[in-house]
């Protein structure tokens, strides 16, 4: 129970980090024109 608990932990972190990144890399490529 503990591995899953883990694990999940673990994508959920995964997932905000890829968010937190994903806005991150948005709003320095529209500064630049992309």
């Amino acid at each position: 129970m503990a591995v899953q608990i883990s694990k999940k932990r673990k994508f959920v972190a995964d997932g905000i980090f890829k968010a937190e990144l994903n806005e991150f890399l948005t709003r320095e490529l529209a500064e630049d024109g992309y």
